[in-house]
C-alpha cells in the first residue's frame, strides 16, 4: 500500500488494507538513516493482513498506533526469492522498532523495543528527527494552506 523509497514520515492517518498482504513496505539502502516513520495513526484491514514487509535495507519505527485485532501475527519481513540471484544483501540488519502501539493480540515482535522520548525526541520534534532538521514538512503544508485559502477567498464565484 505504502512504499517510500528513502526517509518518509507518516503522521495521523488511517490504513485499511484490503488484502492479506504488506501494508508497508520500505526501501532505505542508500543509506543507513534512511527510514519509514509512522506516527499516531491506525492500522485495520482484512483477517490476517500483514503489517510490513522490504526487499531490500529498510529502517521500520512505528510509534503511537493502533493496531487492529484483524493484522496477523506476522512480523515485519525481508521478501526473498527462490532465485538467488535476486536477493540483495540485507546491510544494516533488521531494524524493525517499536513504541507506544497499542496492540489488541499482543504480540511479542510488536512490543516496545526502544523509548522515542529518551533515545531519539528529547529535545526535538518527531518531524525534526525524522528529517534532521533539513525539511520541515508541517511548515511548507501549512504556507500551501494558506495561499489556497488567500485565493480560494480572493474570487466571488468558482466556475467550472
Amino acid at each position: 500500500m505504502v512504499c517510500p523509497r528513502g526517509t518518509a514520515l507518516i503522521e495521523h492517518s488511517k490504513f485499511f488494507n484490503i488484502k492479506q498482504s504488506a501494508t508497508l513496505w520500505h526501501d532505505g539502502e542508500l543509506n543507513v538513516n534512511q527510514k519509514l516513520v509512522v506516527n499516531d495513526s491506525e492500522f485495520d484491514g482484512v483477517k490476517g493482513f500483514w503489517l510490513g514487509r522490504h526487499h531490500y535495507d529498510a529502517q521500520f519505527y512505528l510509534i503511537n498506533n493502533q493496531f487492529s485485532s484483524h493484522m496477523a501475527d506476522k512480523p515485519i519481513f525481508k521478501k526473498t526469492y527462490p532465485d538467488k540471484s535476486r536477493n540483495k544483501a540485507n546491510k544494516f540488519g533488521a531494524r524493525y522498532f517499536f513504541a507506544n502501539n497499542q496492540n489488541i493480540n499482543s504480540y511479542s515482535w510488536a512490543r516496545n523495543n526502544f523509548q522515542p522520548t529518551n533515545t531519539y525526541l528529547a529535545q526535538q520534534t518527531v518531524e525534526q528527527w525524522v528529517f534532521g532538521d533539513k525539511w520541515h514538512p508541517n511548515a511548507v503544508l501549512h504556507n500551501l494552506a494558506q495561499q489556497i485559502n488567500k485565493t480560494a477567498f480572493a474570487t466571488d464565484s468558482f466556475s467550472l
